[in-house]
């Protein structure tokens, strides 16, 4: 299912997952890593992946 989708997706799109995916192994995870670990409990699972797509699109 993955495969087919992933098939679909829009390749020109500067925020498409795959492009994302990419920019954020290269660039930001290790800082995004360290950042969780310094907030510790300060936001649920569900906040610390949204403010990550709105930091992932600046």
């Amino acid at each position: 299912m993955m495969e087919e989708s992933g098939s679909l997706e829009n390749t020109n799109d500067e925020f498409s997952n795959t492009r994302l995916a990419e920019r954020f192994d290269g660039a930001l995870k290790k800082r995004w890593i360290d950042l969780c670990e310094a907030l510790g409990d300060a936001f649920t699972e569900i906040q610390y992946l949204t403010n990550l797509s709105h930091v992932m699109q600046v």
